[in-house]
């Protein structure tokens, strides 16, 4: 004769229990895995452009304030027949427009929000019948980083 066990309702659940975990585990890895470099690369291009405008902002308004101008900027020597003779960088002047500049740009880049970030839950899965397609996955971005300004001299004779 035949014996029929029961199982026990404890070790299926147990067992149901740490099938999902497994599974959620498994998928989120995934989807990190395809998620992390749409996002990288959504979050440095956002960024960039961002910072792009913040800095071309703030010089505009540091060079309109202080009417910087070419003249205050370089001194020509001259001859006594009117020729130049020699052009020099007014090194001061350069250095505050320079501290100006950078102070102004940070300033304005620390006051950037956070900004939300969505990307398509169709370009998360890949290929290209599915991008662009599907809810949208937010993620925010904060942006962090630092300046350094140059200021480039550059001469080139004329004959």
């Amino acid at each position: 004769m035949r014996r029929f066990r029961r199982r026990n309702p404890k070790n299926r659940l147990l067992f149901f229990l740490v099938f999902i975990l497994i599974l959620c585990i498994v998928l989120y890895t995934i989807f990190t895995i395809r998620l992390m470099p749409v996002i990288k690369t959504m979050a440095v291009n956002n960024t960039k452009n961002i910072a792009t405008q913040t800095i071309n902002s703030a010089v505009e308004k540091v060079l309109k304030g202080n009417d910087v101008g070419y003249d205050k900027l370089m001194i020509l020597e001259k001859d006594s027949g009117g020729d130049i003779t020699a052009v020099k960088s007014d090194t001061l002047q350069i250095d505050t427009l320079k501290y100006e500049i950078t102070n102004e740009a940070v300033k304005e880049l620390n006051a950037i929000d956070p900004k939300d970030i969505s990307v398509p839950l169709g370009t998360v899965i890949g290929g290209q019948i599915f991008t662009g397609l599907g809810p949208q996955i937010s993620v925010r971005v904060e942006p962090i980083g630092n300046v350094d300004t140059q200021i480039v001299n550059e001469f080139s004779s004329a004959g």
